[in-house]
């Protein structure tokens, strides 16, 4: 759908490149889009489907997209009301603060660290929505008409906030954050990685955003928990709920130091070479040796928190779907580990450096990682499933593309003619 018949002319790629709307905060878009966008087709393709004629405005009104606009627009001016305001309430830095690690308890730690991180997200909501709003003012951005005849300007959209605050799971979550990029990470990496998709997709997401430390420890980070979902999802699907029962209750009660440190020793000596040489060799060329000894020890002990996340969603959701209460104790439950889950993930995204990003994990216990890297193993050891693959080939479901959304037809019977 979106490859090219013809190589660009030099003038074309700069300008998909370097354009004026997405050179500072994006959003990524696919080069037919801009260029149709660019060439006048972009809307009445959409609407008629129709391939000939430069503009087809004799077709086919044009949609305003005055309406979309507005809305964002209005979202922006909330949003940058919260920043301003949340922001001095809730530091993200006090969360290193030697006297508040040192003082507060555990719990109360916690809990700034979730309203902290959610006192810093306004801020992307409001630049993502912005560039929004003014692609969708130049006249690029239009998706399709529903069923309903609802005109959609989100073809661009880089978030969805509604979904990403009451996600319930990693998932979810990172389907719904910085969206545009995440679909250009799964077309150049993801698809075409022959091995271990999940891992090289996170380490080249986090060469993409530079070379701060904090970018590798939050994406690195990212790998285990992942997979950790991925595995418990897998092991709650395949077993009989006297089955899972077992498995939580020994996860919970019954896993002794032993384990763990078998866990340990498993993960370091069982991660292939190959990939502890792709890992090593792109992590160093980017960033201080220094820092890629530690990257690649997060690595070793990340990528199970992913596996761990993927296998207890897959076989532990479905025991709650046959009633309602149910239902809403296992979202709530959910939401919950999700939002602390991403907070202990993406602290070191705004910490940015080593020392503030090691010291805000020790104040933590690492227990992220722990819980994720032993539930990994724990589940990994009590069930394999059928046709399951262990040398490290896509392991299913997960990408970081955004989740299926509701296909908007291009239709021009659904469009009110101005």
């Amino acid at each position: 759908m979106y490859s090219l018949r013809s190589k660009p002319s030099l003038i074309e790629y700069l300008s998909y490149n370097l354009n004026f709307l997405s050179i500072l905060v994006g959003p990524c878009s696919h080069y037919k889009d801009y260029i149709d966008f660019i060439e006048g087709r972009h809307v009445q393709r959409r609407l008629s489907g129709s391939n000939t004629g430069q503009n087809g405005y004799d077709k086919v009104p044009e949609p305003s997209p005055m309406a979309a606009v507005t809305r964002k627009l209005l979202i922006c001016g909330v949003c940058m009301v919260l920043f301003l305001t949340l922001t001095k309430a809730f530091p993200i830095t006090y969360n290193v603060d030697s006297h508040f690690v040192n003082e507060a308890p555990f719990l109360t730690r916690l809990a700034y660290a979730f309203f902290s991180i959610q006192a810093a997200r306004p801020k992307f909501y409001f630049a993502w929505t912005l560039a929004d709003a003014i692609n969708n003012a130049a006249g690029y951005g239009f998706k399709g008409v529903d069923e309903a005849g609802q005109v959609s300007w989100d073809l661009i959209s880089n978030i969805s906030i509604w979904e990403i605050e009451t996600a319930t799971s990693f998932k979810k979550f990172i389907d719904n954050w910085n969206i545009q990029t995440g679909v250009w990470l799964k077309t150049v990496c993801y698809d075409r990685a022959p091995r271990y998709p999940t891992a090289l997709t996170f380490i080249l997401s986090a060469l993409w955003h530079g070379v701060y430390p904090g970018y590798y420890f939050t994406f690195i980070t990212a790998i285990p928990i992942t997979l950790a979902a991925r595995a418990v999802s897998t092991i709650i699907t395949a077993v009989p709920i006297t089955l899972a029962a077992r498995a939580v209750s020994t996860i919970i009660t019954a896993v002794p130091i032993t384990l763990a440190a078998r866990a340990v020793s498993t993960i370091i000596t069982a991660v292939p070479i190959t990939l502890a040489a792709r890992a090593v060799s792109t992590i160093i060329t980017a960033i201080p040796i220094t820092l890629a000894a530690r990257a690649v020890s997060t690595i070793i002990t990340a990528i199970p928190i992913t596996l761990a996340a993927r296998a207890v969603r897959k076989n532990v959701r479905q025991y709650f779907l046959s009633s309602y209460p149910l239902k809403l104790v296992y979202d709530v439950v959910t939401w919950a580990a999700t939002q602390l889950c991403i907070c202990y993930t993406v602290m070191p995204f705004l910490l940015l450096a080593v020392g503030p990003t090691m010291q805000y994990y020790r104040s933590m216990y690492f227990h992220i990682h722990i819980i994720s890297i032993l539930t990994v193993i724990v589940l990994s050891q009590s069930h394999k499933p059928r046709g399951s693959s262990s040398n490290g080939t896509k392991p299913g479901p997960y990408d970081p593309h955004p989740q299926a959304q509701p296909q908007l037809q291009p239709s021009n019977n659904n469009v009110k003619r101005k």
